[in-house]
């Protein structure tokens, strides 16, 4: 892994979390921390271990700013919202506005990940979600832990026709949803051999899922784009429910990601 891990901060509390958990990450992969904001005042960030960081004044529009730092970047990281009060208002959080267009892995810091718990990776059959499988085997190689791959066949949250009907169309679409995240992790078990791999299909209710999963998890990843499932939602509902219910951080990462 190169570049630096790149940490967006203001003077909120959430804001700390964040900048704390990218000083970790850069410790623990010996990258270089560069801490900025988007402020008129100079900030001044102390950490949990007493290390003292002085906040560069970002120039410009911060978005554009951030973009281009994303080009060089390993990650952007933001801690919680202040104003992710509702969810129409968490639209306006940096983390997720930049998602679509960072050329980087955008994390969401917030909950409290597990010490011991797995790397959980949301899987679709598009493009950004390959790359979502990548980081996800990369976090879990590094840490350690078992990497908890889910895949569900809709996005739909809230079941409208009748259930036994559901259940026959499940059990006949069920072999052919195995398959397809069965192909998406082709190869991938193979390069990480010490990885522990678990796979989880499911119909429907992505969101429910991974906020379950993510309450006994170190790291929840997903994909910024996709053809539904979860990688589709994650600049909408599914991400905006993650980013405000996640029981731990949430790494996004787009297209251009890697």
């Amino acid at each position: 892994m190169t570049g630096e891990v790149v940490a967006g901060v203001s003077a909120s509390p959430g804001s700390w979390c964040g900048a704390q958990w990218a000083a970790d990450l850069a410790a623990s992969r010996h990258l270089p921390l560069r801490l900025v904001h988007a402020g008129d005042a100079d900030l001044d960030v102390r950490l949990a271990d007493g290390t003292a960081f002085r906040v560069e004044r970002l120039p410009g529009p911060p978005a554009d700013t951030l973009l281009a730092l994303s080009a060089t970047a390993a990650f952007l990281v933001f801690g919680p919202s202040a104003r992710a009060r509702t969810a129409d208002r968490y639209l306006r959080s940096p983390a997720l506005a930049l998602a679509a267009r960072s050329a980087c892995p955008v994390v969401v810091v917030r909950g409290r990940a597990a010490p011991s718990g797995p790397v959980v990776a949301g899987i679709d059959g598009s493009g950004a979600a390959g790359r979502a499988i990548a980081v996800a085997f990369q976090e879990a190689a590094y840490r350690g832990v078992p990497l908890i791959a889910l895949h569900t066949r809709s996005d739909a949250e809230y079941v409208t026709a009748p259930g036994d009907r559901l259940r026959l169309e499940w059990e006949r679409a069920a072999g052919d949803e195995h398959r397809t995240i069965a192909e998406r992790l082709a190869g991938w078990q193979e390069r990480y051999p010490d990885v522990v791999l678990h796979r989880i299909v499911r119909r429907d209710r992505p969101r429910h899922h991974l906020l379950e999963l993510s309450r006994r998890a170190q790291l929840v990843v997903v994909g910024s784009r996709g053809r539904g499932g979860v990688g589709g939602l994650v600049l909408g509902s599914t991400g905006r429910v993650l980013a405000q219910r996640a029981g731990c951080p949430v790494v996004v990462v787009p297209p251009g990601g890697s």
